[in-house]
This record gives C-alpha cells, sequence and structure tokens, in this order.
C-alpha cells in the first residue's frame, strides 16, 4: 500500500475516534483576519478555529475567518529558496484559498504579504495583501492536470512554490501553473501557511527548500 493511502487511512481513524481537540500551536504565531483569538478546544463553531498537532503535521479548521500561521521565531529566507507544503483538503470546503503566504522581513512602501494559494476547483492564484490594497499578481488560474475536490472525499495535494534568479514559480501536484517574474530577493521573506474561510484541513509536510541546481531554462 502507498504512503498516502496509509496516511489517508490514519487521518481518518484519528478524527473518527474523538471529538477535535485543538490546542495553541507550539512554535507557530497565528493572525487571523478578523478577531483575534486563540484555538478552541473541542467541536468548532462558527465563529471559532482549530489547531492540533497530528503527526505527521498538523490539522486545522477554520469556519469564518481564514487564519494564517507563521514558524516562531520566524525563519527568513535568504538568496534562492523554495518552499512545499503538502497538505488534505477534507470533504466539504468552501472555494477559500489555501497555500503558501510570503511575509517580507525587509519592509518598503511597496512590500505586502504574498499570497500562493489554490483552491478546491484545481485553480491556483497570486495575491499581494497590503495595508491599504490588494494586488492580484495571477488570477485564478486553471490547468487541465489540476484535480478538484469534488467535496466527498479527502484529497492530497502538493503546493511547491520556488524563487530562482529573478523568477518564481508555482506548481500544483509537479505541475507549473504560475511563472512569475519577481527581480532579486531583496525582502527575505518568512513563509506561512494559509488557510482561508470554511475549510477543514491536515498538514502533512511544511518544508523550506534550498536549491543547489541552477534554475532549468
Amino acid at each position: 500500500m502507498s504512503r498516502i493511502p496509509l496516511l489517508l487511512l490514519a487521518l481518518s481513524l484519528n478524527l473518527g475516534a474523538s471529538p477535535l481537540a485543538a490546542q495553541a500551536p507550539t512554535g507557530w504565531s497565528w493572525q487571523l483576519d478578523g478577531a483575534q483569538k486563540a484555538p478552541l478546544t473541542g467541536d468548532v463553531k462558527t465563529g471559532d478555529w482549530a489547531y492540533q498537532p497530528m503527526p505527521p503535521g498538523w490539522h486545522l479548521t477554520t469556519t469564518d475567518q481564514g487564519v494564517t500561521l507563521f514558524p516562531a521565531p520566524r525563519r527568513p529566507m535568504e538568496g534562492e529558496w523554495g518552499v512545499e507544503m503538502e497538505f488534505f483538503m477534507f470533504p466539504e470546503p468552501s472555494m477559500e484559498g489555501v497555500g503558501i503566504s510570503l511575509l517580507p522581513t525587509t519592509i518598503t512602501e511597496h512590500s505586502g504579504e504574498l499570497r500562493l494559494l489554490m483552491r478546491r476547483d484545481g485553480q491556483v492564484s497570486a495575491t499581494v495583501i497590503q495595508a491599504a490594497d490588494t494586488i492580484a499578481l495571477a488570477a485564478w488560474t486553471q490547468d487541465s492536470a489540476a484535480v478538484a475536490h469534488d467535496g466527498k472525499e479527502i484529497k492530497p495535494y502538493v503546493l511547491r512554490v520556488m524563487h530562482q534568479g529573478e523568477q518564481m514559480t508555482v506548481a500544483l501536484n509537479g505541475r507549473q501553473m504560475l511563472a512569475l517574474p519577481m527581480g532579486p530577493n531583496v525582502q527575505n521573506p518568512v513563509a506561512g501557511m494559509r488557510a482561508g474561510a470554511g475549510l477543514n484541513l491536515h498538514v502533512a509536510r511544511f518544508d523550506l527548500i534550498t536549491p543547489l541546481a541552477p534554475p532549468r531554462p
């Protein structure tokens, strides 16, 4: 039996055995879209959100607002880098995005939080969130290789972001979806996990990558 079916079986057994129990994220800081509050323990109701360590990885549940989590202490990425997030989307997901958030540590008048997200229909987008504005670097983009969530099953996804040379690429399940001209890495961003409202997710991996080979032409 392959690794993914085994992990899906383990997730189903873990979640079915007892009510979802959450606790404050150890080693992570978080920011909610609305009123700031700690994750709750027990069943999640409207207005709540939950976080649960569940090796391998973490389980996140949101209701009426999204959440972004960053490692604490934060780890700025210098030079060329990549981030890969493997996650499982549970039944009845909303159309909100899930994926990787990049927060600059070098702040300028044009800097902001960069969100590289996918949603249940398999589309991917890139958006900069600033204090007074939201800028779409790439609108929601579809690819024939992207697998949409049918709303009923637990489906696995791998989202990878790479910054090499003066380009940032976004790949979903091994298929490149976006290529963004970004210029040299001068903001030394911190990578975090983003989960929009109305999602039930298991994040199996969140890896920082240091590429050694030169970027492909």
